[in-house]
């Protein structure tokens, strides 16, 4: 998928630690293929086509990834 804006929380998925702000759709290549996404304003969420789980990868600040406690992605 493509995605562009703020990634300080790694919201966009890059998983290279590049935090800037991204002014143009640029192609993000995750270990999974969507059939559906969402994007908040800190994280994201995505829908596993192969077995339908739920992906979540950005802020956890408020545990809005429905994990524990915040892991941000390296």
């Amino acid at each position: 998928f493509f995605a562009c804006g703020m990634n300080d929380c790694g919201q966009l998925g890059l998983g290279t630690g590049d935090k800037d702000y991204k002014e143009t759709l640029i192609q993000v290549n995750l270990p999974e293929t969507f059939v559906g996404l969402s994007a908040g304003h800190n994280h994201s969420l995505g829908i596993a086509e192969s077995d339908g789980s739920l992906w979540s990868w950005g802020s956890n600040l408020k545990g809005q990834l429905g994990q524990a406690e915040e892991i941000l992605p390296h």
